[in-house]
């Protein structure tokens, strides 16, 4: 018997042909099997994500795969002898970007039923959900409060991007030094070339590093609100020192960092404690709790 399709012998025990995926004459027509292997796959909800400037939804592609990506690639790699179009490559080879606009897919919203970003919307409502109520603080003031702080979701720190930007400016004191001593321009550009580049990319390392430090000093802010309100609404930087594994002096610039004089507040108690006290919550306890001496003058001796 031989396939109906590309004439390929068949054998009596073959349903499908093994050189075309046909199936063999006289069956029920079914997917075939290199149909099968060959249909695209559905992707899982955690690798579908939403862009946030253009709304596209899907998955992202690689940063080179872009053409005005791979242009700025080629640019740098023909001024610079490729060292410059190395050091980019370098940096941005495992960074993904939006198919619509390039913006970094780092940024984008996941879709689907997977947790949401931390810091987007829904990871605010997760959190307001999750959160105790006043008869249940006591008991949860060892929750997630007192998790580690996680990497996933913070900006990169840029080491690499600072590496590379001091690498490149040795090769262009290399470059200038070559040109002091035979006296010629041409090495003399290129080592002003790569000097800039350098620069920039030593620049854009140093921004990112900036950018890595203001996001975990914002999720430890929002730690510190979260452990305000299981604590009633006052704390002091030992507090927060233990509930967050921190030494005194990095929870005290905390503190400090949220002390806007309204929202949040420090005052000095009786016994010469710095408490920092956040109006906001207070006013939910009840008045007991809204006067910020009254816990230290209940506590003193009277007579």
């Amino acid at each position: 018997m031989y396939c109906w399709s590309c004439g390929t012998s068949l054998d009596d025990a073959e349903r499908v042909c093994s050189r075309c995926g046909t199936a063999r004459a006289g069956l029920p027509q079914t997917v075939s099997t290199r149909a099968t292997v060959d249909a695209p796959r559905p992707h899982p909800p955690s690798q579908l994500r939403s862009c946030p400037a253009c709304g596209f939804r899907g998955e992202g592609i690689p940063y080179f795969r872009r053409a005005g990506n791979l242009a700025l690639l080629t640019v740098a790699s023909l001024f610079t002898y490729l060292v410059g179009g190395l050091v980019y490559w370098l940096i941005k080879r495992n960074d993904q970007v939006c198919p619509s606009c390039g913006l970094s897919w780092e940024r984008s919203r996941p879709l689907g039923g997977g947790p949401p970003a931390p810091g987007e919307p829904g990871d605010r409502e997760r959190s307001r959900d999750a959160a105790p109520s006043p008869n249940r603080r006591e008991a949860s003031s060892a929750g997630p409060v007192s998790d580690p702080v996680s990497e996933k979701g913070l900006p990169r720190s840029g080491m690499i991007r600072r590496f590379s930007g001091v690498l490149v400016g040795l090769f262009a004191l290399f470059f200038l030094g070559v040109a002091v001593i035979e006296a010629d321009a041409v090495p003399a550009l290129i080592g002003g070339l790569m000097g800039l580049t350098g620069a920039a990319t030593f620049g854009w390392g140093w921004k990112a590093q900036h950018r890595r430090r203001e996001a975990l000093m914002q999720r430890m802010q929002r730690r510190v609100l979260l452990l305000a309100r299981n604590r009633g609404g006052r704390l002091t930087a030992t507090e927060v020192a233990a509930e967050l594994d921190l030494t005194l002096p990095a929870s005290e610039r905390l503190l400090l960092s949220l002390d806007d004089g309204f929202r949040v507040r420090s005052d000095v108690s009786e016994e010469g404690i710095l408490y920092f006290e956040f109006p906001e919550i207070l006013l939910t306890q009840g008045p007991d709790a809204a006067d910020p001496r009254g816990a230290g003058r209940s506590a003193l001796p009277r007579g």
